[in-house]
C-alpha cells in the first residue's frame, strides 16, 4: 500500500469485509516501518490493482484524523 505521495507504508495482510453484505470495508495493513498494523478504510482507497493499493490519503493525514 501506498499513500498519495508514493510512499511505502506497508504490506496489505487482509481485506476487512462487512459481515452483512460481504463488501470490502477496508484493509489490514503492516506499516513498513513501525510493528504497528492500521485497518484503512476503502473511502481512502483511489486506485486498487493486484499489484498495489494507492491511498488518497499521506500516512500524516490518517493518523491526525
Amino acid at each position: 500500500m501506498v499513500d498519495k505521495n508514493g510512499r511505502l507504508l506497508g504490506k496489505v495482510d487482509y481485506i476487512v469485509s462487512d459481515a452483512w453484505t460481504g463488501e470490502s470495508s477496508g484493509f489490514k495493513v503492516s506499516l513498513a516501518k513501525s510493528k504497528t498494523d492500521l485497518i484503512i478504510s476503502t473511502e481512502h482507497v483511489v486506485e486498487a490493482t493486484p499489484a498495489r493499493v494507492r491511498l488518497g490519503v499521506t500516512l500524516e493525514e490518517l493518523e491526525s484524523a
